[in-house]
């Protein structure tokens, strides 16, 4: 049933783009989900996630490099443990 689920996901129903502020909708929406489904479903959909460094305030931020949203080719390798 998740993987059909995901299958039809769009970037909308997960995520909003806006500018300046910070876009929560896709943890609210994985908030009730157990811990292992969140993390299967955000390296699946994050695949280039990493932290970038503020050279000015020498502060740690997390950036995300890619999103993928091929939701129907990565439905099938969904697989939480």
């Amino acid at each position: 049933m998740a993987r059909n689920a995901i299958a039809q996901l769009s970037d909308k129903s997960i995520h909003t783009a806006t500018t300046n502020v910070l876009d929560r909708k896709i943890w609210d929406r994985l908030k009730p989900l157990s811990h292992a489904w969140q993390v299967a479903f955000l390296r699946l959909y994050m695949p280039a996630t990493r932290q970038g460094i503020n050279t000015q305030t020498h502060t740690r931020t997390p950036t995300v490099g890619v999103l993928d949203s091929n939701f129907a080719t990565w439905a099938d390798n969904f697989n939480p443990e």
